[in-house]
């Protein structure tokens, strides 16, 4: 009967499991001087050796040579390596997962083993119990019986109750190291007999996230199709991942300002049958490795072993920064194509931004950020936040020997006087339409797409409020990103050649509403005059 290759060559003592000797060395330890435990918790990431482990330990326990490891070669070893022994019950705690379930355990557990000198139980995806399952476990494992090893296995440790981990051993799995996956699959590829070569190892160590499992997976469905010496564009195009050169090409179109040659690169990836999310976690794995080429050649080296000086030479077309910004936008857009319907426009989006942005880049000084919720009265003090109530806000100070003595609030740049008498909501309106081809007109066109599904609701001091309907969330978030906002305020305080403010609301926005009727109140007290929005 076929095995899968994960399967065939899973370790069959301490010594085999790779890229875990911090554990494999204590558990040995512990064979050796009969100190071995009740309880065990393996938790790390999957395919790092948690249920191998398990395994093994499981027949070290029971095996009749005694030792620091499994003989395998024991009626008691045999037994579990055919997994016919009815002494080792292995349990997956996601179809195990209810009260019920654990309860039949815990009748069962208390019988004496059959043949085998323990009971081990190896429960995994343990944190898919639920919590009256746990309490049940939890029963148990205060006072087990001497016959009885539970091994937990768990992705998700922080899913455990306090009380369960308290009464474990715990054991951290580590991601494996590509040199080791590497190790692996080298020794995997001599004996079935086929050659890949070094971008094809990589590439195969790159997808698989430090998962030896992941890693075996991947050369198995590579040894399935029959050829023995596997390069890379093969092997790209079996296992649907984009090649390290269309993605040099693809990152090429945004140093080079060629945006038509990026949506067609794009074109042609997607419609050659490439997964959109898949496409767009290669692109931001490839800025990765430019950070890695620009901060640390020597991370670099250890993490890609193939096109090295390429990604350096690339890396050199960027500065960090902007590096590090394309990475922060691919991760946002990311989350937001997973569960979109339209991620082919999400991915073309993100990668113009990038593109505008890479040559466009304009630092940001957050301290010097203005809230756009601040008041400034001049006859007396007051601040007006909109996000507490303004009772709580309002601080009057009248100085009795003089009526035009100025209180300085705020040291921000104050919105010159005439500014008021002459800009109103009409105006703008009127000049909105000359206000959105300059948008368009100029290097951020994507930035005029999320302009025009807003209306204009408001103008007073100095801030233009721009309103969207719930249906444009995803225009109004990007409008209100620094860079945007901050480039729009800037096209608009150019045009009136004075300095304005630019902020968003959805339409049924009930406390905008509020502060606005505040406002009124306030400017009935004090006078519209001495009021300023900053």
């Amino acid at each position: 009967m076929y095995k899968a290759l994960y399967r065939k060559y899973r370790p069959k003592t301490f010594d085999d499991v790779i890229g875990q000797e911090h554990i494999t060395r204590v558990l040995k330890n512990q064979l050796k001087t009969n100190t071995i435990s009740h309880a065990y918790l393996f938790s790390g990431t999957r395919g790092t050796g948690k249920t191998s482990c398990a395994k093994i330990l499981a027949r070290a326990v029971n095996c009749e040579s005694d030792g620091e490891k499994p003989c395998n070669v024991c009626a008691s070893c045999l037994e579990s390596l055919d997994d016919s022994s009815i002494d080792i019950i292995e349990m997956d705690g996601a179809s195990n997962s209810g009260v019920d379930h654990i309860r039949n355990l815990k009748d069962r557990a208390f019988y004496q083993p059959t043949s085998l000198k323990y009971k081990v139980y190896i429960i995994d995806e343990v944190h898919m119990l639920t919590r009256e399952a746990f309490n049940a476990l939890l029963k148990i494992l205060e006072e087990p019986p001497a016959h009885l090893i539970f091994i937990l296995a768990t992705t998700e440790q922080e899913r455990i109750p306090l009380t369960i981990l308290s009464r474990c051993q715990k054991f951290q799995f580590r991601r494996i190291s590509s040199k080791e996956i590497k190790s692996s699959l080298q020794l995997i590829s001599k004996n079935e007999g086929i050659t890949l070569d070094d971008k094809t190892y990589n590439l195969i160590i790159n997808n698989s996230d430090g998962s030896m499992r992941d890693a075996q997976s991947i050369m198995e469905q590579l040894v399935s199709s029959g050829e023995k010496n596997i390069e890379y564009n093969f092997a790209a195009n079996i296992l649907g991942v984009v090649s390290t050169d269309i993605l040099f090409q693809l990152i090429n179109t945004i140093h080079e300002e060629e945006p038509g040659k990026l949506l067609e690169i794009l074109d042609e990836t997607i419609s050659s049958g490439k997964d959109i999310e898949q496409l767009g976690k290669d692109i931001l794995n490839h800025f990765r490795s430019l950070m890695l080429a620009k901060v640390s050649k020597d991370s670099l080296s250890r993490l890609i072993h193939a096109n090295e000086e390429q990604y350096i030479e690339q890396s050199k077309k960027f500065s960090l920064e902007n590096i590090l910004l394309f990475m922060e936008k691919m991760i946002n857009q990311l989350s937001e194509i997973k569960y979109s319907q339209q991620k082919r426009t999400l991915l073309e989006i993100v990668m113009l931004e990038i593109l505008n942005k890479n040559n466009n880049f304009i630092e940001t000084n957050k301290e010097n950020e203005v809230s756009p919720s601040v008041l400034e009265i001049n006859s007396n003090e007051a601040i007006i936040d909109s996000d507490v109530d303004l009772v709580d806000k309002v601080e009057m100070h009248i100085n009795e020997t003089s009526n035009e003595e100025k209180i300085n609030i705020t040291p921000d740049e104050k919105v010159p006087k005439e500014s008021k008498q002459t800009l109103d909501l009409k105006r703008i309106k009127n000049d909105w339409n000359e206000i959105l081809a300059e948008v368009r007109n100029s290097t951020r066109k994507l930035l005029h797409a999320y302009i025009i599904e807003a209306s204009l609701m408001d103008y007073k001091n100095g801030k233009i409020v721009l309103g969207f309907s719930k249906e444009y969330e995803f225009h109004k978030n990007n409008l209100m990103r620094i860079e945007n906002r901050e480039f729009l305020e800037n096209v608009v305080s150019m045009f009136y050649n004075m300095d304005i403010k630019v902020d968003s609301i959805f339409i049924d926005d009930k406390s905008y509403n509020a502060i606005e009727k505040d406002i009124e109140t306030l400017t009935k007290l004090v006078g519209e005059e001495n009021i300023k929005i900053l």
